[in-house]
């Protein structure tokens, strides 16, 4: 399977994200984690610089050894690595990704969240496999991301990977096929059970924007329009979702 390919279009996605313009001062306080390493990307990418990422990653070691900090460590190199793609450093991001993916490995208790974020590493560890390897590595994403759906089937996360895992495999090896059904099962959930600023709410708006491009690129031009309307009407100031009115 070659399944690197397919992914490019991931990397691209994020790379996207990187012109959008964040203010010094509007980066989070760190007790809004994803909040911060999010901002923390932009900024780095306007400054050309992974600094403001890597220190967030050090103040998070500084904290006592936890799954919840472990998690946002992870999420930090996902970011680390999306930073050096778009800065075409290959060698630092495929470090990265791989360093995100192994805080995972001697964690005995992993739960959905775990899952979804570890599918979505190996996922993006594809692009820098070959041959045998890089089908090893997509059965390990697609299982992980099982897992995290079978931990709780109520995390949209869970259900926004396997809609990305299968929006992203070519039609030949079998994708394609639900990732419709599994990002409209995505967009019926909330990004949180309960607000806490501790545990992520990724995966809302990527669900749309996902799904505005599986019908946008089949065509289904009348349900793209609905589900830009029913996007823009919950994230009315999203840059991201803006983009797609073009095709309107």
């Amino acid at each position: 399977m070659n399944s690197k390919k397919t992914f490019i279009s991931v990397i691209a996605f994020f790379c996207y994200l990187s012109v959008i313009p964040i203010r010094a001062d509007n980066v989070a306080p760190l007790d809004s984690i994803q909040s911060s390493i999010e901002k923390a990307f932009h900024k780095s990418m306007e400054d050309k610089s992974a600094k403001l990422l890597t220190s967030i990653e050090e103040e998070l070691k500084k904290k006592p050894h936890n799954q919840i900090y472990s998690y946002w460590i992870a999420y930090d190199y996902l970011y680390q690595a999306f930073f050096f793609l778009a800065t075409q450093n290959d060698n630092m991001a495929k470090e990265k990704i791989k360093a995100g993916f192994e805080l995972f490995q001697d964690e005995k208790r992993k739960n959905s969240e775990d899952y979804a974020l570890l599918a979505y590493l190996q996922s993006m560890y594809i692009r820098f496999t070959s041959g045998i390897e890089s089908g090893v590595m997509a059965q390990k994403s697609a299982n992980s991301a099982r897992q995290s759906v079978e931990a709780d089937s109520t995390n949209i996360r869970a259900w926004y990977i396997l809609g990305m895992l299968d929006y992203y495999t070519p039609k030949q090896f079998g994708g394609k096929k639900r990732c419709e059904e599994y990002l409209k099962k995505a967009l019926s959930l909330p990004a949180q059970e309960v607000e806490n600023p501790y545990m992520p709410s990724w995966g809302r708006v990527e669900s749309y924007m996902l799904l505005l491009d599986f019908y946008i690129n089949n065509q289904e031009i009348q349900k793209a329009h609905a589900y830009l309307d029913k996007a823009l009407s919950e994230f009315p100031h999203e840059p991201r979702l803006k983009i797609y009115e073009k095709y309107f």
